[in-house]
């Protein structure tokens, strides 16, 4: 009878965690968005002439504040509003926005919707 506890609450573990956490936090936003940049930057570089320097023309994003997030199953991720400090060429602004996010691999990722 133990081991059939055990082995219930297991599998029980198992599942839940193979969905992956419930909607993302500001961090993994921060994190998606990052990840999207780096893309492109790496696909930019493979286009810009050897040596030119990037960096003042590239924004990086300094924080992420998520206001809400709702579950889009069209996609199986969901949709979130947040704001975001961008900075670029030394100069910060902070606007809304609304992207889509999918939990895929272990991380998560901005996607098109």
């Amino acid at each position: 009878m133990r081991f059939l506890k055990l082995f219930s609450i297991t599998g029980l573990c198992l599942t839940l965690s193979a969905c992956g956490p419930s909607e993302p936090s500001s961090g993994d936003i921060k994190d998606a968005l990052d990840l999207e940049q780096k893309v492109k930057v790496e696909n930019a570089k493979a286009h810009m002439p050897e040596g030119m320097d990037l960096s003042d023309l590239i924004p990086t994003y300094k924080g992420v504040e998520k206001k809400s997030c709702r579950e889009e199953e069209t996609i199986s991720g969901y949709i979130c509003d947040y704001a975001v400090t961008i900075s670029m060429a030394g100069q910060e602004q902070t606007m809304d926005a609304t992207s889509a996010f999918k939990y895929d691999a272990g991380t998560w990722q901005k996607i098109g919707y």
